[in-house]
């Protein structure tokens, strides 16, 4: 899909947080263009951002237009390596339906990004396992992928429920889930349920950004959806893990662990929104069915 306007602006509001700077090893789950055709000031400012001499004009618009994703981060200072089964840009030439990560890479990246490739990819456990693989303890994890609209551009649109249980199963940070209206544009909305009914399917191919900390090296854990934890017996929940302080616990009991450390961290109004969303789910699956 490519690193456009918004991922940019992501990548900037890093920075000035002091959530990324110019030494990080980079790796990236395809190989990806920057793709800010138009706006190159998206582009300039990221390196306003990392304190940096702006470009001259001429590879401004070649690094803004069509440039491999490595030509950026490595003028920006990173350590660069990317994952594309084309061998494309100098990739690492591994399938991610089928490769697992070589042990030389494991827990090796301080940033691993995933800009609209698993979306392409079938197996989506394993792609989600070499995200979890590849990065370091205490680094980040970005995930910016398609959430409204797209249609036919790959297999999948993903759902914020889907970030939040990946970070309750594996201990990560939920630093941040934003949405991206319209991705020429830089715009980034802070997530909250209930934004939904705002906006306008078909109007525009929007993205979904997600911004995690990995906190322990652990095993990746498989998310079971959580409004559909309760109607499952302790059997089922026993094979799930949750990651609750650096300790891997299984079963019901991690379940309840995590979500009493999942709504500590959040707001009391994205709380209740929570809350509610879990009540009225599982009210409708008890009445599903019922005779009228």
């Amino acid at each position: 899909m490519g690193i456009g306007p918004g991922v940019l602006a992501l990548y900037a509001m890093m920075q000035r947080d002091g959530l990324l700077s110019s030494d990080v090893r980079i790796v990236e789950l395809g190989a990806q263009v920057v793709v800010c055709h138009g706006n190159q000031q998206a582009v300039q400012s990221l390196f306003d951002a990392f304190g940096l001499p702006p470009p001259e004009q001429s590879e401004l618009k070649k690094l803004a237009e069509g440039a491999p994703a490595r030509a950026l981060f490595e003028r920006l200072g990173m350590e660069y390596s990317c994952i594309d089964a084309s061998g494309k840009h100098g990739a690492l030439s591994w399938d991610l339906n089928f490769d697992e990560c070589a042990p030389e890479h494991k827990g090796r990246y301080q940033l691993v990004t995933n800009h609209g490739t698993t979306e392409h990819l079938l197996n989506q456990f394993n792609s989600f396992k070499m995200v979890h693989d590849l990065a370091a303890k205490d680094g980040l994890i970005m995930h910016a992928l398609p959430f409204l609209s797209y249609v036919d551009h790959g297999y999948f649109n993903y759902q914020p429920n889907l970030f939040v249980d990946l970070a309750r199963s594996n201990g990560y940070d939920l630093l941040g889930t934003w949405l991206n209206i319209d991705k020429d544009l830089t715009h980034l909305i802070p997530w909250e349920r209930g934004l939904e009914k705002h906006l306008q399917i078909g109007a525009s191919d929007s993205l979904l950004l997600v911004l995690y900390r990995k906190t322990v090296d652990e095993e990746f854990s498989v998310p079971f959806q959580a409004v559909y934890e309760d109607f499952v017996p302790d059997t089922v929940l026993q094979r799930y893990r949750y990651v609750i302080d650096g300790q891997a616990i299984s079963g019901r009991r991690g379940l309840l662990l995590s979500n009493k450390v999942f709504f500590e961290r959040i707001s009391g109004r994205s709380l209740l929104l929570e809350l509610l969303k879990r009540v009225l789910n599982r009210l409708s699956l008890v009445f599903r069915g019922r005779p009228s």
